[in-house]
C-alpha cells in the first residue's frame, strides 16, 4: 500500500468505472478502499462494490474487509446495511456482517431490526414476484 498514492492512486480511481471484468472490479474497489489516502469524494464506490457482491465476485472475508474499510473512512454501519440488505442475497449479507463483527443485540440492535425489515420487504416482494 505504500506504493499507491499520488498520481498511481488517482489513475486507479480514474480507471475504476473502465474495468469491465466483475472479479477485478472488485479487487479493484478494494485496493482503493483499504488505501489509507481513500476518501468519498462524491464516488460511488460503495454502490459499485455492493453491485459487484451480488454477482458473486468477492468471497466473505474480502467483502468484510472492504467494507469495514468503507465505515472506518466515510459511510455509517446504516448506510453499508442498506446497500446489502437491498442488492445482495440474505445469507452472504449476513455471512458479512457477522464477518465484519457486527453483534446482534446492544446498540446493534436497531441495525439487524433494520436489515430484517428490508430483508422482509425483499423478500415479500419475491413472493409476490413469482
Amino acid at each position: 500500500m505504500e506504493e499507491l498514492k499520488g498520481d498511481n492512486y488517482s489513475h486507479l480511481i480514474r480507471i475504476s468505472p473502465l474495468v469491465k471484468d466483475d472479479s477485478l472490479k472488485a479487487l479493484l474497489i478494494e485496493t482503493i478502499v483499504e488505501s489509507p489516502y481513500y476518501t468519498k469524494n462524491g464516488s460511488r464506490l460503495l454502490e459499485e462494490y455492493v453491485q459487484q457482491l451480488s454477482k458473486g465476485t468477492a468471497t466473505v472475508e474480502a467483502a468484510a474487509r472492504c467494507l469495514g474499510a468503507f465505515t472506518a473512512s466515510v459511510y455509517s454501519n446504516n448506510e453499508i446495511l442498506l446497500q446489502i440488505a437491498e442488492n445482495v442475497d440474505h445469507e452472504f449479507g449476513i455471512e458479512i456482517l457477522v464477518t465484519m463483527g457486527v453483534p446482534i443485540g446492544g446498540r446493534y440492535q436497531t441495525i439487524w431490526g433494520l436489515w430484517l425489515c428490508v430483508f422482509k420487504k425483499n423478500r415479500e416482494y419475491d413472493i409476490v414476484r413469482g
